[in-house]
């Protein structure tokens, strides 16, 4: 097979794996079309690595190429404002809104919850961690620099979706200072 037909073999099979499993999806059910859909990506797999690249790359352009195709089903389907709109019913909230006033306020507090203090409960952890822990240096370190950004991303996702944000802020804070503290002693 040309380098060419493989090309065009890996996007057509990567566009009919991501039609299939969002048919699927949409539809709520597993069976054939979620089982084919993913067979027909990882054959797409298969495909890049007969347009002449490596293996790591074929793996790569199989893992990415899915992106495109499905960024344009979902903007394809996504709700737009105005006379665009989908028919169907309005979505309706449960509460009413705050005023702009506090909805500003609560924003740059979840802000610097998210941001500052996420990233210091999580430097306070894994710098315990990185100090304390029964393992050699090397690997105490690795562990810790692996365990930064998720355990920053938790504490951001705890401060983005917790209501009560001085529950968050006392969390994040003691977090914070007992994992600083238990570094420094």
């Amino acid at each position: 097979m040309s380098p060419t037909a493989a090309l065009i073999a890996a996007w057509g099979l990567t566009v009919a794996g991501v039609v299939l499993l969002r048919t699927a999806w949409r539809a709520r059910a597993g069976g054939w079309r979620m089982a084919a859909g993913w067979l027909a990506l990882a054959a797409g797999v298969v495909a890049w690595r007969g347009t002449g690249v490596a293996w790591d790359k074929a793996v790569a352009f199989g893992l990415l190429a899915p992106l495109p195709p499905a960024l344009v089903l979902v903007a394809a389907s996504a709700r737009l404002p105005g006379r665009w709109r989908r028919a169907g019913p309005e979505p309706r909230t449960a509460i009413e809104p705050a005023s702009n006033a506090d909805r500003l306020w609560r924003g740059v507090g979840r802000t610097l919850l998210a941001g500052p203090l996420a990233l210091a409960a999580a430097a306070g952890l894994c710098s315990a961690l990185a100090v304390k822990a029964p393992w050699q240096e090397a690997d105490r370190f690795i562990l810790a620099l692996f365990l930064l950004p998720l355990a920053w991303a938790a504490g951001a996702i705890w401060a983005t979706t917790d209501a009560r944000l001085a529950r968050v802020a006392a969390g994040l804070g003691g977090l914070a200072l007992a994992g600083f503290g238990a570094a420094a002693l």
